[in-house]
């Protein structure tokens, strides 16, 4: 499930993968005013050409939630930073440093498999378990280290930190 604005849609659900004629279907008419302008997409409105690219995205990652798109693949998607940037803010996709994209709840799904690790942890450890590259987990470790979910120790390594009230 991927959550998007106040409500959860599935990847069978995004708007555009529906039935032909569907409100929110690729080529199907939308609000009076707004044909061609921009595409429901759960509680956000895109232009369309960006809700395409975010749904090609999430559909890539679908298969590989820690395979974040290269340089190349955004290029040939034409999500620049400006639509990538509107699509987070809409809480569809979560941009990291070094144009690593994911879906919007890869934190939660890389602190369930972190936590599986023995702790503490290598940066090798982490990409090893997530199935990803170099490129796309050190931001991620880096960005779940400053959401207090990872502790960066003196050695480099990772441990989870305790929930808390814990």
């Amino acid at each position: 499930m991927l959550h998007a604005g106040g409500g959860y849609l599935s990847l069978g659900r995004l708007p555009g993968t529906g039935p032909p004629g569907e409100p929110g279907r690729a080529g199907a008419p939308g609000p009076p005013g707004t044909a061609g302008t921009t595409e429901p997409f759960g509680q956000a409105r895109l232009p369309p050409q960006v809700a395409d690219a975010v749904r090609a995205v999430l559909a890539d990652l679908a298969d590989a939630p820690f395979g974040a798109p290269d340089a190349g693949r955004l290029r040939e998607l034409g999500l620049d930073a400006r639509a990538a940037a509107a699509a987070e803010r809409a809480g569809l996709l979560r941009r990291l440093p070094g144009q690593v994209i994911l879906a919007p709840d890869a934190a939660g799904r890389a602190a369930r498999i972190l936590a599986g690790l023995p702790q503490p942890f290598t940066a090798a450890e982490a990409r090893q378990a997530l199935q990803t590259t170099r490129r796309v987990v050190i931001p991620l470790l880096e960005w779940l280290d400053r959401e207090g979910i990872t502790r960066r120790l003196a050695d480099d390594r990772r441990t989870m930190r305790e929930p808390r009230g814990s």
